[in-house]
């Protein structure tokens, strides 16, 4: 198979996808998830299948008992970059 941006070659991996839930936007990972991968560009795609699975374990996100872990957030400031 090939990339539809950049032409490479694709190949089946298992990645970790982030995506946002709920009105707060909390963020879920979630890991293992296949995909088909570009060796030259690292865009991934997902199929069909595993797309609605993804997106009801995103939607899922702040099931009991899932394990959480703090994260640190931060504001870009462009007054930093020189």
């Amino acid at each position: 198979m090939e990339c539809h941006y950049c032409g490479g070659r694709l190949e089946k991996r298992h990645v970790e996808h982030v995506g946002r839930w709920g009105e707060e936007g909390r963020w879920v990972l979630v890991k293992d998830v296949p995909a088909l991968v570009c060796t030259q560009c690292g865009e991934r795609f997902f199929l069909p299948g595993v797309a609605d699975v993804l997106s009801q374990a995103v939607q899922a996100g702040g099931a009991a008992g899932a394990p959480t872990v703090p994260m640190v957030v931060r504001e870009f400031s462009a007054a930093a970059v020189q």
